[in-house]
């Protein structure tokens, strides 16, 4: 049973390492924007479950005889979606918005095998520090969280930010629901966890 992690983020890759499986690696062939573009009328709570759906089902046209597995992540706050800020502008304006305040991350996978279906959403409740501008400047310059939905690196000084966080998962935080995954897994008949030491 080969499988295929739909994905070309890092975090992803790092946390599915920590199965100890092999796996191989795709860009999944889906343009998430262009998606939501088309579909304004969508639930914001849905998107994460429904842009892995898609990405896994992009990919099962040609690899229908692997496990496939993609991912999503929506930091959501009163309804108003924080994406990947890309750079230092948008990722203050984003810590801004949610400082002093409750936002959800909402991180779902969706894995197919064959006949097969398995996905799960993981909601994580996370509330920052009230902090005063220089702080989240300084922390922008550090870890440079551009690439990260909410622009903060929980697993690096991000911690920092925020003074509860409430998840079934921490994995999820990072990007990949890995408790509920490794368990759905096993449910398929992978057993050769920890067989693969990945660098």
């Amino acid at each position: 049973m080969r499988i295929l992690l739909g994905t070309t983020s890092i975090y992803k890759r790092a946390l599915f390492n920590k199965l100890g499986l092999e796996y191989v690696v795709s860009s999944p062939n889906f343009d998430e924007k262009l998606f939501l573009s088309k579909n304004s009328e969508l639930p914001k709570k849905s998107y994460s479950s429904i842009l892995a759906q898609k990405k896994a089902q992009s990919l099962n046209l040609n690899h229908n005889d692997m496990i496939i597995i993609a991912a999503d992540q929506v930091c959501l706050m009163d309804d108003i979606v924080f994406h990947k800020s890309g750079n230092y502008d948008l990722a203050f304006k984003t810590l801004n918005q949610l400082n002093g305040k409750t936002h959800q991350l909402y991180t779902s996978y969706y894995m197919t095998y064959q006949d097969q279906v398995f996905q799960h959403t993981n909601i994580t409740n996370l509330t920052m520090h009230s902090l005063d501008p220089h702080e989240l400047e300084r922390y922008i310059q550090l870890d440079l969280p551009y690439d990260c939905a909410g622009s903060y690196k929980l697993e690096s000084f991000g911690a920092t930010l925020f003074k509860s966080i409430e998840t079934e998962d921490h994995h999820a935080i990072i990007g990949l629901p890995l408790l509920k995954l490794a368990q759905d897994l096993r449910l398929l008949g992978v057993k050769n966890f920890l067989g693969k030491k990945h660098e």
